[in-house]
């Protein structure tokens, strides 16, 4: 097959532009060829990773070829702004052009999917629409955005869901099918680790916080916490406005303890969760209801049991029970005692390598399957 893919790409970060990524690298390996129009290139350096020179050759795996915009200057028209959709649809043509692909795949509704939804009606093309949790809670009803949102969605040939939100598109007049996603094969406990970073000086008695630093992401009660534990160490993977977080970490003087790594790209991350003690996830009160933080399946399917916030294990179920230490992030003390137990040299992270074909069947089961059924779809879409 041929696709052009419009949405999210590295260096953009997010949970979803990793799934995204690993998908589509996956079905380059497999032979089809993808042309992936985005606006990565001139993404905020809030939302963005840092890139090395190895990592660049990343952007563009076997069979995938990146067009982004860049961040040139833009003509003047008024009210001035920075034209994505237009952009974004412009290049997403070109790309048509040169490819002549069988369908155009899109992923998140603004700018994205909008603007496959409307390239699609200048070529002829069949769309197939993915989204994040996001779209739903906050765009999809957005007042200004509603009509064209549910227009887009009604006449895009099919919207990739799950099971618990398949009826909702169905009574929107949409067409979904139900494809539930597999984590990467690189999250897993058992690949040699790379090059640790520098900066963390004491692996086994550093807890790893991984995520966009924000108030919701709840690291402000981690650094509280830390602070009552004289030989834990906290390394942050992450981007974001850490002025309030440096100005914390002054106040309880964890300035030899603390490291900011910045936003590393996704495929960099799984060896530092394998290296350091534990991951922490504190989330408290982040505000969209259909959001479950992958983070804690990433660092148990790299064989560490995580420290995750009570509201986020009981989402788990089961699975959080038994593999997750649960914490409350607004209690420092216990907090404070879960960290000091975590850095322990007995702390169980075994049992978590060892129950890796569990958690990975929770989790959604083989990656190759998942590649499996979603090839297919889009294979009988494009026969269609």
């Amino acid at each position: 097959m041929r696709i052009v893919y419009i949405g999210k790409w590295p260096p953009i970060l997010g949970g979803t532009c990793n799934q995204t990524y690993w998908t589509l690298n996956e079905l380059g390996k497999r032979g089809h060829e993808i042309t992936v129009v985005s606006n990565c290139m001139e993404v905020e350096e809030t939302y963005r990773c840092k890139l090395d020179e190895k990592d660049i050759e990343m952007l563009q795996p076997k069979n995938v070829k990146l067009k982004s915009t860049l961040p040139v200057k833009t003509p003047r028209f008024i009210p001035q702004n920075n034209p994505y959709m237009e952009k974004i649809s412009s290049l997403a043509t070109e790309a048509v052009e040169e490819l002549g692909p069988d369908l155009i795949l899109s992923r998140y509704f603004q700018p994205y999917s909008l603007a496959g939804h409307y390239v699609s009606k200048l070529t002829n093309l069949k769309h197939v629409v993915m989204h994040a949790g996001s779209d739903i809670t906050r765009l999809l009803h957005y007042p200004q955005l509603n009509k064209i949102n549910e227009r887009m969605l009604r006449d895009a040939t099919a919207v990739l869901t799950n099971e618990v939100l398949s009826e909702f598109f169905k009574d929107l007049g949409a067409t979904p099918i139900t494809l539930n996603y597999a984590p990467a094969e690189i999250l897993n406990p058992y690949d040699e680790n790379l090059e640790l970073p520098s900066q963390i000086e004491h692996p086994e008695r550093t807890v790893l916080f991984l995520g966009k630093i924000s108030k919701a992401k709840g690291i402000e009660y981690a650094i509280n916490a830390l602070s009552d534990v004289d030989e834990a160490h906290l390394v942050i993977v992450g981007s974001g406005k850490t002025g309030f977080l440096e100005r914390l970490i002054d106040e309880r003087k964890l300035g030899n303890r603390v490291c900011f790594l910045g936003a590393l790209p996704h495929w960099r991350v799984p060896s530092i969760i394998r290296q350091t003690k534990t991951t922490i996830i504190p989330e408290y009160n982040f505000g969209v209801n259909v959001h479950r933080s992958s983070l804690p399946m990433e660092a148990m399917l790299c064989g560490k049991r995580p420290l995750v916030s009570n509201q986020v294990t009981r989402l788990y179920g089961e699975l959080g029970e038994k593999y997750m230490t649960e914490i409350d992030p607004i209690d420092r003390n216990s907090m404070a005692v879960n960290i000091s137990l975590a850095i322990e040299e007995d702390y169980d992270n075994d049992s978590v390598k060892e129950a890796y074909r569990e958690i990975r069947y929770e989790s959604g089961g083989e990656f190759e399957n998942f590649i499996d059924q979603f090839e297919n779809i889009l294979k009988d879409i494009a026969s269609r």
